[in-house]
């Protein structure tokens, strides 16, 4: 690392970093462990000028593959998905850190992540996301619950919207044709000779 284009002889911050992630606040250096199947993180802010990366410290029952996502770090905090159920499985937990992108902790087990983590970030309310959770056990009891209707329910729902839309058949007039109904009346129909 240099900040004087390498006027000054590089120091080595970290070796054998293999992927590294960079945000405006934060820096992330994945460095593989000999197996290939697991890696270490370690983190530096802005604070220190991205130069001092320290590991960063889990909980003892994350289990860190060889895959992570930051998926933000915009509220000097960051939210990091590990693939904690292996890379098989469609879901992941997502974990919170400190200010200083080092220390983390658990804030979702089970998000779901397809081609990307489901994690949304609400522009318009600071510090509030959303996040797809699965929650084991829960079952869908009825095929409405997943989207599939029959004929009959479809003919059901259209005769009601129907009926609803009928003003006057049934009494259900808004307060704007009450009150505009002997205004516009029209006479019995004449003949058309009569004209």
């Amino acid at each position: 690392m240099s900040d004087d284009l390498f006027k000054t002889p590089a120091v080595m911050v970290l070796e054998a970093g293999n992927t590294i992630i960079k945000t405006p606040q934060y820096m992330f250096i994945a460095a593989s462990h000999s197996d290939e199947k697991r890696v270490s993180i370690y983190s530096a802010n802005y604070m220190s000028g991205f130069k001092t990366f320290k590991s960063v410290r889990l909980p003892t029952d994350a289990v860190l593959s060889n895959t992570f996502t930051v998926l933000d770090t915009t509220e000097s905090q960051v939210f990091l998905f590990i693939e904690n159920h292996g890379l098989s499985s469609p879901f992941g937990n997502l974990y919170i850190s400190d200010e200083k992108g080092r220390s983390f902790t658990l804030s979702m087990e089970n998000v779901i992540k397809g081609e990307a983590v489901d994690f949304e970030k609400v522009q318009s309310m600071d510090g509030t996301y959303i996040v797809n959770k699965f929650t084991k056990g829960h079952k869908h009891t009825a095929e409405k619950d997943r989207g599939e209707f029959e004929a009959a329910d479809i003919i059901a729902a259209e005769s009601k919207k129907s009926r609803m839309s009928r003003m006057g058949n049934s009494g259900n007039e808004n307060s704007k044709q009450v009150a505009t109904q002997g205004i516009m009346t029209i006479e019995e129909s004449v003949p058309a000779q009569e004209v």
